[in-house]
């Protein structure tokens, strides 16, 4: 039985790849526990298997053997749809690229994943702008994504991610695009979210100082986890 204090178990996560007539594997058994509340940083060089093991994760792939279990439900098992709901409900996605809807407003953005939920549209408006203030970004709420800065659209793409208020956020490289000033605002604020908000909080990066404000970092190699510190 799963302790309650676990958000993530994996347990043997294996996944191969298959390319022309041969298979290569990215994750080579990986069995380890990520407790809620924890800012765990994934690190290693490309190839690792870092990237493959976030897409695990999140729910955007499933493993080849083996068992990941997120909030105590066994999601390695589960259809594609149901795999849907739980990223919708349960992870909130931070990317490098921002990933925002170009030719629409800021507040429009974070209103998408709870109009994908479902939720009524008057409800999605407050709480997109609740979201927004939250980042600090209220005054741009009719902005358009293309009339805002790159740490402001990494703002509005945090904002979005918070949107139906999941108990994890997984980032990948969320500074990747962003100079030295921006990125250390953005993670400054992901922390806040960890230690204020108690949201789990998941990043992959190749960045030593970016890694260094997690309180774990998990360093990957070959498929494996090499070490952690």
């Amino acid at each position: 039985m799963q302790a309650e204090t676990e958000l993530i178990r994996l347990d043997k996560i294996t996944k191969n790849y298959r390319i022309g007539h041969e298979w290569f594997p990215a994750l080579n058994g990986i069995s380890h526990v990520i407790e809620r509340g924890e800012f765990v940083a994934i690190m290693g060089p490309s190839g690792s298997g870092k990237s493959t093991l976030m897409s695990i994760l999140g729910c955007l792939d499933g493993p080849t053997a083996g068992d990941y279990f997120l909030n105590g439900k066994k999601v390695s098992d589960l259809s594609e749809n149901q795999r849907t709901e739980i990223r919708n409900r349960e992870i909130g996605f931070v990317f490098q690229a921002f990933n925002l809807i170009p030719r629409t407003t800021t507040l429009e953005n974070i209103e998408l994943p709870m109009l994908y939920g479902n939720v009524r549209k008057k409800i999605a408006r407050a709480k997109a702008l609740e979201k927004l203030e939250l980042v600090g970004l209220a005054d741009k709420k009719n902005n358009r994504t293309n009339q805002i800065s790159g740490g402001e659209m990494q703002r509005v793409a945090i904002a979005r991610a918070l949107a139906n208020d999941p108990p994890l956020i997984l980032a990948d490289e969320p500074t990747g695009n962003l100079d030295t000033k921006r990125s250390n605002e953005i993670m400054d604020f992901i922390r806040m979210l960890n230690r204020e908000k108690g949201i789990t909080v998941i990043i992959v990066t190749h960045e030593p100082d970016i890694g260094g404000y997690a309180q774990r970092r998990i360093h990957m190699r070959d498929g494996l986890i090499e070490r952690e510190n």
